[in-house]
C-alpha cells in the first residue's frame, strides 16, 4: 500500500509486506544484528547509500559498508562489539530517469504513525535536502555528514529508532512534484474565465 500526500507534505510509501525484522545474536567477538525485509521501492532501484546506526546508549557503532539494498527479501547481518537497544538505518532511492531521489529508512512502528501527514522539516527538525546530501556523503566516509547522521540519532530522531532484536518499518519518503500548467493552458483558462465573467455581467444588466 502506497500512502501519497501533496507537496509539501510528507509522503510515506509503506513497502508491503511489511514483515521487517531485526534481531540480535551473542557470538564470539560481540553480537550479530540482523535486518531483513521484502523491499520494494517506488522507483524500482536498490537502496544505496545505506548508513547502519547502532547505540547502546553509551557506545555508537556506524557502519557504510552494505553499499545497497537490491529490490525483493533481503538480509543485512554484522558483527558489533556491543549489544545494541536502538537501531536507525538509512538509504537512497535512485530514480533511473534522473526524477528527485527518494530518501528511504528503517524506523520504528510507532514512530512512523506519528509522522504521517506532517511537513517533513516538522517530522525530522531538518529539511528532506539535508537527509538527501548528508545520506550519501555519509556512505562515502564524509565525516561531517556522519556527524549530522549521528546528531539526528541521538537528538531530535531518537523516537525513530527500533529496537534492533524487534519489528521495525521501512519507509520511503517522498514529496511528489507539482506540475505547473503550460502558458498556453493558462491562457485558455483565462479566455474561459473572463467569457464567463462576462455573461455574468450582461445577465446582471438585463432588465
Amino acid at each position: 500500500m502506497i500512502r501519497r500526500a501533496a507537496a509539501p507534505l510528507l509522503a510515506l510509501a509503506c513497502f508491503l509486506p511489511c514483515t521487517a525484522q531485526a534481531g540480535v545474536t551473542a557470538v564470539t567477538g560481540g553480537y550479530e544484528v540482523t535486518y531483513g525485509a521484502d523491499v520494494h521501492t517506488l522507483y524500482g532501484s536498490p537502496i544505496t547509500s545505506v548508513v547502519v546506526l547502532e547505540s547502546d546508549g553509551a557506545q555508537l557503532n556506524i557502519d557504510t559498508s552494505f553499499g545497497s539494498i537490491a529490490n525483493g527479501v533481503f538480509s543485512l547481518s554484522h558483527v558489533i562489539p556491543f549489544r545494541p537497544t536502538a537501531s536507525l538505518v538509512f538509504g537512497i532511492d535512485l530514480s533511473p530517469t534522473g526524477a528527485r531521489p527518494h530518501l528511504v529508512t528503517f524506523e520504528d512502528p510507532d514512530f512512523a504513525k506519528t509522522i504521517f501527514g506532517k511537513r517533513f522539516n516538522e517530522a525530522f527538525g531538518l529539511s528532506e535536502n539535508i537527509f538527501l546530501a548528508a545520506v550519501p556523503a555519509a556512505a562515502l566516509g564524509d565525516a561531517t555528514a556522519q556527524q549530522t547522521l549521528v546528531s539526528f540519532f541521538n537528538g531530535p530522531g531518537a523516537g525513530a529508532a527500533f529496537d534492533p532484536d524487534g519489528r521495525f518499518l521501512v519507509l520511503e519518503h517522498s514529496i511528489p512534484n507539482v506540475v505547473s500548467p503550460e502558458p498556453a493552458t493558462l491562457a485558455v483558462f483565462g479566455a474561459a474565465l473572463a467569457g464567463v465573467v462576462a455573461a455574468r455581467r450582461r445577465r446582471r444588466q438585463e432588465p
